[in-house]
């Protein structure tokens, strides 16, 4: 994760996460790397101001910004914040008027879950649309 990190403040990169705890936070708080948290709400917890344990799913502090999802109408879960992290990374990408060349976009995908596998796939799937 310090390798991520160093290479991001090297190149005034951007990264965007899940927004809970992955290791990669207390790196970019010593680089000032923008770091920004896309998780869906109905998933996550908040964090405490004394806490007696840490969960799994409690959002981190290190995060520059947070994108939380969630629709009134169906709630969204983990794995339905995959397609918002790689849109927003696309609009990041694509500067501010759009007009400009389009910077480049790499993906670090770590993980061990079964989201991580939908996570590939969707973005894979993106890669082959896009020929």
């Amino acid at each position: 994760m310090a390798g991520v990190s160093r290479a991001a403040f090297h190149t005034d990169a951007i990264i965007i996460d899940s927004g809970i705890s992955t290791g990669i936070e207390k790196f970019c708080l010593r680089k000032n790397v923008k770091l920004i948290g896309v998780a869906p709400e109905a998933d996550i917890l908040y964090p405490k101001v004394n806490p007696t344990e840490r969960f799994d799913n409690e959002i981190t502090n290190g995060h520059t910004h947070f994108i939380l999802i969630g629709d009134k109408t169906k709630e969204k879960h983990w794995g339905d914040e995959s397609k918002i992290k790689i849109e927003v990374a696309d609009k990041i990408a694509a500067g501010k008027y759009g007009n400009k060349p389009k910077c480049k976009v790499v993906g670090v995908l770590l993980g061990e879950n079964k989201n991580c596998l939908q996570e590939l796939e969707f973005v894979i799937s993106l890669l082959f649309q896009k020929k």
